[in-house]
């Protein structure tokens, strides 16, 4: 199982979303924070168990994880437009969407909005995390 094509299914529908700012940074791509202050988003994978559903000759498993779209917004500028990006993420995401990339299907099982404990530099972040499944076998 690719954790690749999982996450370029999230990034794809993520991306569909258009209240998300225009830029928009997968993960491990670097974001130049000393340039102007914009509204951007950046996403991250976080696989987190695999577990075996059978044993035997068609065994199966499944493979749980998070998804998380940090949305920032310029300081004092008020928390509407990131809150607003942050619902709108958490609507293209709902309980039983599947994302299907030839024999991978992503099951979304939940998406919220998380409290958003720190900012970097300038920004005020809303987090919103997806947690989804895939079946393997």
């Amino acid at each position: 199982m690719s954790t690749s094509t999982i996450a370029k299914l999230l990034d794809t529908a993520a991306r569909s979303v258009a209240a998300l700012p225009d830029d928009f940074y997968k993960e491990n791509t670097s974001k130049d924070l000393q340039g102007p202050v914009v509204p951007w988003a950046r996403s991250t994978l976080y696989p987190n168990v695999s577990t075996p559903l059978s044993v035997g000759q068609n065994a199966q498993r499944q493979m749980q994880g998070l998804y998380r779209i940090d949305i920032l917004y310029p300081q004092d500028k008020g928390p509407s437009a990131a809150r607003t990006a942050a619902d709108a993420v958490v609507a293209a995401f709902p309980i039983g969407r599947r994302l299907v990339d030839g024999a991978v299907t992503v099951i979304c099982e939940m998406a919220s909005v998380l409290s958003s404990p720190q900012a970097p530099g300038k920004y005020y972040i809303v987090p919103v995390q997806i947690n989804w499944v895939v079946y393997i076998g």
